[in-house]
């Protein structure tokens, strides 16, 4: 048995996940996505060889964060990485789980990230404040050649952000160590690592109070160490902590569900959805059971017509 995989069965860690869980049944849920996440079979996992210190770490602060690492959800990773010889797990912050940790700040109405296509129209007048993206819908689309996010506050207050690809791989190869390991989402979900870097730029200039989340964004991609004084004494900080559990407002479907084929419209509703799950699972229902009921696995949800998008959501309701 490795010691990651020694440290997530201790008793220490129950007792640490217990401050964090408010019931046995989620302590057991967080540590069979541990397992779930140490015994990968992918050849290239190396999460196993990772200390055990820096593994609770990194996974602690995935369940303070009420998200699912290394899942098919893409909320969060726990990443293997060389640090002077040695494998160490660091905390890296999905696409999907910055997005939900944004709505939960309770301003957010909606975020919106899209990749720019070589042959899409696309105009930017930043003086004006203005965006235009028109996607192609036939014939061939071109390489990827920017990336843009939007942010939306309740109180209609708007700003967006835009990021050529070179860029956005500058940005990647200066701030991300081991980018270009094979277990990274920089190379196993590019895109959607992309959609992260624009929408953590905008949000920045957010006039939002959420501390605790830029505090996430800070540590984002490093090896956290919970004995520092910003971290030891998180629980007593309860203004994440204790939102992680309460509904996302801004999410709701009578916000989003709306027959629309406009892909921002989609996007919404797939991101409502996603929340729904979530809530599912906390209460304690396991993927079959939630696959049953929309009639889709999991990871097929997101590539659905909007017409079942609809559906599904009106299933979860």
């Amino acid at each position: 048995m490795s010691e990651a995989l020694s440290v997530l069965n201790s008793d220490k860690m129950r007792l640490e996940l217990a401050k964090i869980c408010e019931s046995k049944a989620m302590i057991d849920r967080a540590i069979r996505l541990g397992t779930s996440a140490l015994n990968n079979p992918d050849s290239q996992n190396k999460l196993p060889l990772c200390s055990g210190s820096s593994f609770a770490s990194a996974f602690i602060k995935s369940i303070q964060l009420n998200l699912e690492p290394n899942t098919v959800l893409g909320q969060c990773y726990l990443i293997p990485r060389q640090i002077k010889g040695k494998w160490e797990a660091t905390f890296e912050l999905g696409y999907k789980g910055l997005i939900e940790l944004a709505y939960r700040s309770g301003e957010i109405k909606l975020i919106q990230a899209y990749t720019v296509y070589e042959n899409d129209t696309f105009d930017v007048d930043y003086g004006e404040n203005k965006l235009i993206h028109k996607p192609i819908l036939r014939g061939e689309k071109g390489p990827e050649i920017a990336y843009w996010a939007r942010y939306t506050l309740k109180d209609g207050t708007s700003d967006f952000a835009v990021w050529t690809v070179e860029q956005i791989e500058k940005h990647r190869d200066q701030y991300s160590k081991g980018a270009n390991s094979n277990y990274s989402p920089w190379v196993t979900a590019f895109d959607k690592m992309a959609k992260k870097t624009v929408i953590k730029d905008v949000l920045s200039y957010a006039a939002m109070s959420i501390q605790d989340l830029r505090k996430t964004l800070a540590v984002d991609g490093t090896v956290i160490d919970l004995e520092k004084d910003e971290f030891k004494d998180v629980k007593s900080k309860p203004s994440m902590l204790e939102i992680v559990s309460k509904p996302v407002e801004s999410a709701e479907p009578s916000e989003k569900l709306e027959i629309d084929i406009e892909e921002e419209q989609r996007q919404a509703v797939v991101n409502s959805i996603e929340v729904m799950i979530k809530k599912r699972k906390d209460e304690g229902a396991i993927e079959a059971e939630i696959e049953n009921t929309i009639g889709f696995k999991l990871h097929e949800v997101e590539a659905q017509s909007m017409k079942t998008l609809l559906e599904i959501a009106k299933s979860l309701k």
